[in-house]
C-alpha cells in the first residue's frame, strides 16, 4: 500500500501541479482535476496554488540569487535547505509579478487552495494510516509509521526533486551556460536538464531526468 500510495500521489505534482498547472503542457477536464488534486493533497507538500506560484518564481528567476531552488548553491540548498530557510527580501514584489489567474479561475484548485488545513491532514495521514488497521487488521503503530511517517518522507522528497533534480541529472553548479544557450539542443547529459527551462510547455520532459518515459507521462498520452 505504501508503494502504490506513493507513486499515484506523486501524480498529483508531476502530471498536476508541474506539468498542467504550471505550465500547462496538457488540458483536462474536471474529473481528471480532481483526481490529481486529490493526488498531490495526499503528498503533503503544500497546497497546487502556493506550488505553482513558487515554481513560476524559480523558473523566471532560474539560476540566480532571486531563484527560491537556486541550483548553483547545490543539491542540499535546492532539495532542503530552500524549503526551511526565510524567504528572500523581494519575495512579495516576486509574487505580485507571477500573473496566477490561470489557477484563481479554477474553482477545484482554489477549494484546495482554502480548505487545505483540513484536507491535508485527512487525506495525507488520517486516511491512510486508518485504512490498513481498519481493513487489513495491521496494528497501529506499524500503519503509523510505515504507511503515515516513512511514506510521507519518501514521497515529499521525491516531490522535492522536481525543484532540486536539475543537479542530480548532471548540471554543475559551476557551470556558466546560461538556460538560452543553443548548446542545450546537444542534448548530453550535462545540458539536458536545460530542456526544460527552454520549451517548459512539452509535457514529455520528465521531472526526472527523461524524456517521453515515465508514468506522468503514460498517463498524459493516455
Amino acid at each position: 500500500m505504501p508503494f502504490v500510495l506513493g507513486v499515484v500521489s506523486l501524480l498529483g505534482v508531476t502530471a498536476g501541479a508541474h506539468r498542467l498547472w504550471a505550465h500547462h503542457t496538457y488540458s483536462a477536464a474536471w474529473p481528471l482535476r480532481l483526481f490529481l488534486v486529490i493526488c498531490h493533497t495526499v503528498v503533503g507538500q503544500e497546497s497546487i496554488y502556493d506550488w505553482v506560484l513558487d515554481h513560476r518564481i524559480h523558473h523566471k528567476y532560474f539560476g540566480t540569487d532571486e531563484d527560491p531552488y537556486n541550483y548553483k548553491r547545490g543539491i542540499y540548498y535546492a532539495h532542503f535547505v530552500s524549503k526551511v530557510e526565510t524567504a528572500h527580501p523581494r519575495r512579495e514584489e516576486h509574487e505580485k509579478e507571477i500573473d496566477m489567474s490561470d489557477l484563481e479561475s479554477d474553482s477545484i484548485v482554489m477549494f484546495q487552495k482554502r480548505f487545505y488545513w483540513l484536507l491535508m491532514p485527512v487525506l495525507c495521514l488520517l486516511l491512510p494510516i486508518n485504512a490498513p488497521v481498519e481493513y487489513w487488521g495491521e496494528t497501529i503503530f506499524n500503519s503509523f509509521f510505515v504507511v503515515g511517517v516513512l511514506r510521507y518522507c519518501v514521497t515529499l522528497h521525491l516531490a522535492w526533486l522536481v525543484d532540486s533534480a536539475v543537479v542530480v541529472w548532471g548540471i554543475d553548479p559551476e557551470d556558466k551556460t546560461t538556460a538560452d544557450s543553443n548548446l542545450v539542443f546537444i542534448l548530453t547529459k550535462s545540458f539536458w536538464p536545460f530542456y526544460h527551462y527552454l520549451l517548459p510547455w512539452d509535457f514529455n520532459s520528465g521531472e526526472y531526468g527523461s524524456y517521453e518515459d515515465g508514468f506522468s507521462t503514460a498517463m498524459i498520452k493516455v
